[in-house]
């Protein structure tokens, strides 16, 4: 028991520095990143670390409602889905206030947009049509 509980504080800690590094990487680069449209999994490896979107896929299912020991088969599947889902949700809904009104270029729908080679609304376009997949998978892995 006191490895897993060892295992989760690792598991915390690493996720705080990795995303604490990646915040910095997004201040210190940002529209300096050379991206390649071979590159075309970056978009998500960069959201995944800055997004820290697991502990709110966990959430959607409360051990209370959903314990692990009669729960975790069905619902576990689905967290990487609902990570994507998060995360995208979030870009979607950030996406005019750090690119309209601010002037990021190192979010998900600009790295998108330069890996997959389209322009910023294809780009936007994308990730709402991910989010929809995302939903449809989860949906489908519950029923």
């Amino acid at each position: 028991y006191s490895h897993v509980i060892y295992k989760r504080q690792q598991t915390i800690t690493g996720s705080a520095i990795e995303f604490i590094y990646c915040c910095l990487i997004e201040l210190k680069y940002d529209g300096k990143i050379n991206q390649l449209a071979c590159a075309v999994r970056f978009p998500q490896y960069l959201c995944r670390k800055i997004g820290h979107a697991e502990p709110d896929a966990h959430f959607i299912f409360p051990k209370e409602l959903y314990p692990e020991g009669s729960h975790l088969e069905y619902f576990l599947p689905t967290i990487p889905h609902l990570i994507d889902f998060v995360n995208y949700v979030n870009d979607v809904c950030s996406f005019y206030k750090e690119s309209m009104v601010g002037s990021e270029r190192l979010n998900f729908v600009y790295n998108v947009a330069k890996v997959r080679s389209l322009k910023v609304p294809g780009a936007l376009r994308w990730t709402f049509d991910a989010t929809i997949e995302c939903a449809c998978t989860v949906r489908n892995i519950l029923s």
